[in-house]
């Protein structure tokens, strides 16, 4: 797993295949599944840097004026989260860590697309909520326990708050 000039332009070429996959799909449920699925599959060959830009591409991708767009994003982040373990050892460990520092972001955007103006966004963010509550992954039950005490004290503190980390610019750590 070392960072080679090699490694690091195989990672980046998925990245932009990941992008290409997301943006491409044609809008339908089948072609959707197949695509998020193999976009799943795709992220655990990415390092870290690479798949931090790809969490953060897929979250304002969720944001997008284009419905089709909105749709797939939220299937991809779904599946991720659905997946989400708690960052224990493997390959991709730090890529499982990032995923669940992250992951009550990624479950608000999608939380928040069951208020969207359009109907199948609005349909697909239900499905991908109850795919996520179903999950038996001990990281997921802990995260909806974690949103879940969260809800009750915040308040709406800070409702959009979250949409800062989407906005400042990436950095390497």
């Amino acid at each position: 797993n070392k960072a080679t000039p090699h490694n690091v332009v195989i990672s980046e070429s998925v990245l932009i295949l990941i992008q290409h996959l997301a943006a491409r799909v044609p809008d339908k449920a089948d072609y959707r599944r197949e695509a998020s699925l193999n976009i799943v599959n795709l992220f655990s060959f990415l390092d870290l840097k690479n798949f931090r830009l790809g969490l953060r591409w897929l979250m304002n991708y969720s944001l997008s004026s284009r419905t089709p767009s909105r749709v797939i994003a939220l299937e991809i982040l779904g599946k991720l989260l659905s997946n989400l373990q708690g960052g224990e050892g493997g390959a991709n460990s730090e890529n499982s860590t990032t995923l669940l520092k992250y992951s009550q972001l990624i479950f608000a955007l999608i939380f928040r697309r069951t208020n969207d103006s359009a109907v199948t966004v609005t349909t697909q963010a239900l499905k991908v909520l109850d795919e996520i509550t179903c999950s038996e992954s001990g990281a997921v039950k802990q995260l909806l326990q974690d949103v879940q005490n969260n809800t009750r004290t915040a308040q709406n503190n800070n409702e959009d708050a979250w949409l800062e980390v989407l906005e400042v610019p990436y950095e390497d750590e």
